[in-house]
């Protein structure tokens, strides 16, 4: 007697699924759908199918039940007992885990603490495992019988500890009057607990677990599978509907090249979507085009240039709850509890829901990020360092009334006590009430707004579940866990996207799994590369390749035939369709096609290999050189900016080097200043040295003839600074670059005293000197911190001198000079005419104390040498091109590791110039 099997219906691959698929309801089940329980692959299929039924003429009849494939099990079987929620089932994992000897969590993981967030993360990790291999029928418990026979001996014992750990989580749950789901269905399915009247219909599932085959073949008379295929092509099924590996693994794809396009990046992915909009020449609405985004990472650069051309992009799988405010708030309340760091700290001032509680909330982010940069600070401390400048002062006002607002806002969050999940609760409402609740949210008119409502529906959500946790389950904890441990209950969820918005061309943005059942007749598929479609498989460290095999889980070439078979439908099902692979990730990584597009036959692999390394040109046919050539940066300036009253003497040099980056610098004010820093950069530590060795021309030492007296009072300034600027709350490379300064001014004690040997006397250090430019007859105010003023007693010579400290020598003549005998900076003959009424006729010297890491060199030249009147005459036309407000040309600046100039400069732009990045 033939084995009883479930229905297959072959609804044919020419039509969209899911209106063939309600047709045949319509038909199949005409007098009506009680007792019908449909499943489907996601949420946005089961909502499609229930919208086309109401659509239809059935639309007086009692409606199915529509679930996710998941949900059937709970649909059918009958429960005892009750089913432990997969929030509670987390818990009672951890719980049976810090049951183990240490011994046994050492075989199982690296990590000792286990009460901590990171116990429960590992927590969820051996859950999920559970949770797949019960799902093909198989538990720890059992799975030591079932490992192949060569199975190494540690990989054994950690599969009998699992097994001890399944065994204890059953206790407990037991204990508390609760069951595991996921093996409490096998023996319901086993015991035919199963409710006796409701029918099954599967829609577009080319893949299920061996939970819902073995409920299936319980009661196959009551199951139809429907699937998208021609009858033709039944023998390539199984009897569950899932492609078989031996046909679909090796059958040929029909993509054509002429339908495959390939990106550089995600970047060009986006672009490439426009060029396979346009290729479609109008024929289809937007409604009428659908686009695949396997990758997800390539989403934000498709929505992005949608936005630009008019268009939405409908990402079908909604808003990450992870990226709302309230989420990134707790988030970042999270870390900063439990790290105290400074970077912690900016984090959560930044974020906007807290800004606006500040006092002085305009200038916070401002003032943490100068703090930093002159500070640069590890942790959070009861000290807030303040310069002797009024300005200073005054910041660290702000800053103490900023943090001491963050403190009363966190409350009870900012105590070390530890308690239960349920305890934290009514703090986490509170905190979130203080910041949100004065609100007033009108979710029907604004997204964000419907958005921040969803996200507080499944904070209750949760809130209420941790309300309800047994005594005795959760251990107690501090806030920040408390935080971390609802955030990853929410971290699955998304918030679903809102409604069309009306007379606005939207397109969806769908998953790879949702295409075959979207009914969009033209479609793009974006990121099909490997990694993405197939999919990689979970928990690859447990269940290597080779194991999922043997133990019948899904597997490679599982997962290939089916998502070989869902490509080959797509082909078909469309009247349209085009595919699009990278070359490189969002990160840069290089990546390969999906082998999808790469498994054709003989005749055909080499063409299709070539044309996986070649990326489709831009839009219009042109090369990338062509676009260079057509098509130029024009940086914008304002024309009606005035003109500075006083110019520094480096603006000079900046203007020499690029007029538009003296225009951004100078006319406009603009700078970069961020926390991102791990040390002193170039000019920082410059800085550094010039602080210490003004302290030294300051004091009695500095025309001391001593070696060690001189690197005394260096050291004393050294120390006094750093003690003042830093304390000991520094960042570990700070200390470092401090020894290293400490270095050079070794070199400069031995030098400076033989200077003084020779008769040299320091006049002046850091001089605040300005002086009127005459310019065809109109004043021009320049000004200048003169590092050193040198005279010698016995000659009358003058010197003057500018500290630096690059890490080779560096001459003045050829850093104010090109080969070629240009100008490319003006510092010391502007110092030199600023200082004509101090030294008059008598000769002078200009030049540069060089302190590097091995040595300090004078180098200096004779202000004849120097060509003087020269100098000056090129400042007077560089003040002439100033008032005439000439600052459109780039030139090439030297940037000193200013990245932001570097994006106004067009660098990396169509047309745009390379830019220099001088670091010293």
């Amino acid at each position: 007697m033939a084995a009883v099997v479930p229905k297959r219906i072959f609804l044919g691959w020419g039509k969209p699924l899911v209106a063939e698929a309600v047709s045949w309801l319509i038909n199949e089940y005409s007098e009506g759908f009680a007792n019908l329980v449909i499943g489907v692959p996601g949420g946005r299929a089961s909502w499609h199918v229930r919208e086309l039924l109401a659509q239809s003429q059935a639309n007086t009849l009692p409606p199915p039940k529509v679930v996710t494939a998941g949900r059937i099990p709970e649909e059918i079987l009958e429960y005892d007992i009750t089913p432990a929620s997969p929030f509670l089932q987390s818990l009672v994992w951890q719980k049976a885990l810090l049951k183990l000897g240490e011994d046994e969590l050492q075989i199982l993981t690296t990590n000792k603490n286990l009460v901590d967030g990171d116990g429960l993360v590992f927590a969820d990790e051996i859950q999920g495992l559970y949770r797949e291999l019960a799902g093909e029928g198989h538990w720890f418990s059992t799975l030591s019988e079932t490992l192949p026979v060569d199975t190494p001996d540690r990989e054994k014992a950690r599969w009998h500890i699992l097994a001890k750990v399944e065994k204890i989580k059953d206790e407990l749950l037991e204990g508390m009057s609760f069951c595991d789901p996921q093996n409490t269905r096998h023996q319901l399915i086993e015991k035919h607990h199963i409710n006796s009247e409701k029918q099954i219909v599967l829609l577009g599932l080319p893949d299920m677990n061996n939970v819902l085959k073995s409920l299936i073949s319980e009661i196959p008379e009551r199951v139809t599978i429907l699937i998208g295929a021609p009858e033709t092509l039944s023998a390539t099924f199984d009897e569950y509907g899932a492609p078989r590996v031996e046909h679909w693994g090796y059958r040929p794809t029909e993509l054509t090249l002429e339908d495959w396009r390939v990106a550089e990046d995600p970047a060009q992915q986006a672009e490439l979507t426009i060029q396979s909009l346009e290729s479609f020449q109008g024929m289809y609405r937007a409604e009428q085009i659908s686009v695949g985004v396997p990758d997800h990472s390539v989403s934000p650069y498709i929505q992005r240039k949608f936005e630009e051309d008019g268009i939405v992009g409908r990402d079908a799988a909604g808003t990450p709850i992870s990226k709302s405010t309230p989420t990134v708030l707790l988030g970042a309340v999270a870390t900063f509890l439990s790290t105290k760091e400074f970077s912690a700290y900016a984090w959560l001032l930044r974020h906007p829901d807290i800004q606006e509680t500040l006092p002085f909330q305009n200038s916070a982010t401002q003032d943490l990020d100068r703090y930093f940069n002159e500070h640069f600070p590890v942790r959070i401390t009861d000290k807030w360092f303040s310069g002797s400048r009024q300005q200073d002062k005054e910041r660290k006002e702000r800053l103490e009334r900023n943090y001491e607002q963050v403190e009363e806002l966190l409350g009870e969050l900012g105590s070390v006590k530890k308690m239960t999940l349920r305890m934290w609760v009514p703090v986490l409402k509170r905190f979130l009430e203080t910041i949100y609740g004065s609100r007033t949210l009108l979710p029907h008119v604004y997204e964000s707004d419907r958005v921040l409502a969803e996200t507080f529906e499944q904070f209750l959500i949760v809130f209420e579940n941790c309300e309800h946790i047994p005594d005795g389950v959760a251990s107690r904890m501090g806030s920040a866990e408390a935080i971390d441990f609802v955030l990853r209950e929410l971290s699955s969820i998304h918030i679903p996207p809102g409604a069309h918005q009306d007379l606005v061309p939207t397109i969806e943005l769908l998953g790879w799994l949702e295409l075959a059942l979207d009914d969009a007749p033209a479609l793009i598929i974006t990121g099909m590369n490997n990694g993405s479609v197939p999919a990689p498989l979970s928990y690859t460290g447990w269940l290597p390749d080779s194991l999922r095999s043997h133990l019948g889980l899904d597997h490679r070439d599982r997962r290939f035939a089916r998502d070989a078979y869902i490509l080959e439908f797509l082909l078909h099902a469309k009247e349209r369709i085009q595919v699009i692979s990278g070359q490189r990730t969002i990160d840069g990584d290089p990546v390969l096609p999906s082998r999808l597009l790469l498994n054709v036959d003989e005749e055909r692999i080499a063409a299709y290999a070539q044309h996986a390394l070649e990326p489709t040109p831009p839009r219009h046919g042109q090369s990338e050189g062509q676009l260079g050539e057509n098509f130029l940066f024009f940086p914008s300036v304002d024309l009606e900016s005035s003109i500075p009253d006083v110019l520094p003497v480096t603006a000079f040099r900046t203007y020499l080097q690029s007029p538009y980056m003296f225009y951004l610098d100078h006319i406009q004010r603009l700078e970069t200043i961020d926390d991102t820093a791990q040390e002193l950069d170039a000019a920082g530590f410059g800085n550094l040295a010039h602080y210490v060795l003004e302290y030294f021309g300051n004091s009695k030492a500095k025309n001391s003839e001593s070696p060690k007296e001189i690197r005394d009072v260096l050291f004393q300034g050294l120390d006094w600074y750093c003690r003042n600027r830093f304390g000991n709350n520094a960042k570990p490379a700070i200390d470092i670059q401090i020894q290293q300064l400490r270095h050079r001014l070794t070199q400069f004690a031995d030098e400076q005293a033989q200077r003084r040997s020779e008769g040299w006397i320091i006049q002046d250090v850091e001089s605040n000197t300005q002086k009127d430019f005459i310019v065809d007859d109109v004043s021009q105010t320049i000004r200048g911190r003169i590092d050193r003023i040198d005279k010698n007693e016995r000659t009358g010579q003058w010197a003057i001198l500018d500290y630096k400290t690059p890490n080779t020598v560096k001459d003045p003549q050829r850093e104010h000079k090109s080969q070629s005998g240009e100008w490319t900076d003006l510092q010391l003959p502007l110092y030199w005419f600023m200082l004509q009424d101090l030294i008059g006729s008598s000769p002078c010297s200009v030049g540069y104390v060089n302190v590097i890491p091995d040595q300090t060199a004078f180098m200096t030249c004779s202000a004849h040498d120097m060509d003087m009147d020269d100098a000056i005459d090129t400042a007077s036309e560089i003040i002439r091109s100033i008032r005439n407000r000439q600052w459109s040309a780039l030139g090439k600046p030297q940037l000193f590791g200013e990245d932001i100039f570097a994006d106004l400069c067009g660098e990396g732009l169509v047309g745009g110039m390379q830019v220099e990045i001088d670091d010293d």
